[in-house]
């Protein structure tokens, strides 16, 4: 029997495998971690993997499986992940389906820059913010998991100021321990973390700059955007890795809102397809879909990273994703003063 394969480790992911359990769709779900496994609940026809799959395990389970399709379900920070998924789909008839979150502008709308707002500090990667880092003072809250410990942690002063909140999981304690993170400095609890938690521990810890990805509404960006911005401090925002190589998506299907620079590269079905994600049961529609292209998709696949890599990469794209999300920082923050004025006004005219 051909199955879809998910693999997971999102929430995206979780409700694709529900999505298709409900519509009487066969799948097989790959997460990496214990944690990814409990947050699974059983379905009709959905079958779970724990663990890490390399490049090689990869390619032995595609080789040996029979697959309708693949869907990249993963956290949009696991770009290694997904290039070892496209790496394995290279030399098969199987199609590539990106599920993408939506990050593009959930900090920078009206409903989360008020006019008192603190700073929000935009970094590429780890390594720019634990460098911009450096040169700060004050209790630091990491939001941004156990993954990139190490590059916060080569600085002993700043290893010294971080609070570091992950999973509670031996994996994940363990990586502290090893990066020489231990006792109050490990805040071991398990999301979603409203604006009040977050507040509370930002108060708890006396934290100056709270860091976080750009990781979307499911992943709790917003909260922890408000929670900076409510209690006075900076939030460093490590962007996404896929809007600023969004060359990555060339060759696939993306299921995602209008990326801007995505749209840009698969420049409408030449270099591959994007389509909104929508509600979730157009997720069934849209696969679907997309199994009756398999031709014209495994075609584009072939031609689409040969024209694609020398013009679309990340040297091009993130000034411009940077670009894009400082424009909207300031536009809504402008939009938001001329509200207050006019509030202002309102109240004085009323009095």
């Amino acid at each position: 029997m051909n199955r879809i394969v998910i693999f997971s480790g999102t929430t995206e992911g979780r409700m694709l495998a529900q999505t298709l359990s409900e519509n009487g769709i066969h799948c097989i779900v790959f997460v990496a971690t214990e944690y990814g496994e409990s947050v699974m609940p059983e379905m009709d026809g959905v079958t779970v993997h724990k663990g890490r799959m390399d490049l090689e395990k990869m390619q032995k389970f595609i080789a040996q499986s029979e697959v309708a399709a693949v869907v990249d379900a993963t956290h949009p920070f696991a770009t290694a992940v997904s290039e070892n998924i496209r790496e394995s789909l290279k030399n098969t008839e199987i199609p590539y389906i990106r599920l993408q979150r939506e990050t593009s502008d959930i900090a920078l709308n009206k409903d989360t820059i008020q006019e008192n707002h603190s700073d929000v500090i935009l970094c590429s990667d780890a390594t720019e913010c634990a460098d911009f880092l450096n040169f700060t003072d004050g209790n630091i809250l990491l939001t941004t998991g156990s993954k990139d410990l190490a590059t916060y942690s080569q600085n002993e002063a700043l290893k010294d100021r971080l609070f570091v909140r992950v999973l509670p999981g031996l994996e994940s304690i363990s990586l502290c321990e090893q990066n020489g993170i231990c006792g109050k400095q490990i805040i071991a609890m398990q999301g979603p973390f409203s604006l009040e938690m977050n507040r509370a521990l930002i108060r708890q810890f006396h934290i100056r700059y709270l860091v976080t990805k750009e990781s979307g509404r499911t992943g709790g960006f917003l909260e922890k955007i408000k929670a900076a911005e409510a209690e006075g401090i900076t939030a460093c925002v490590i962007g996404n890795p896929e809007k600023q190589n969004s060359g990555m998506s060339c060759g696939c299907v993306v299921l995602a809102p209008d990326t801007g620079a995505v749209r840009e590269v698969l420049s409408d079905g030449q270099n591959g397809f994007l389509y909104p994600s929508g509600r979730r049961m157009n997720w069934v529609m849209l696969i679907t879909l997309l199994l009756e292209r398999r031709s014209e998709l495994l075609s584009i696949r072939r031609n689409a990273r040969k024209t694609v890599f020398g013009k679309h990469n990340k040297n091009t794209l993130l000034p411009r994703h940077i670009a894009f999300l400082m424009d909207r920082y300031n536009h809504w923050r402008a939009q938001q003063t001329q509200l207050a004025e006019g509030n202002d006004a309102f109240e004085s005219t009323s009095a």
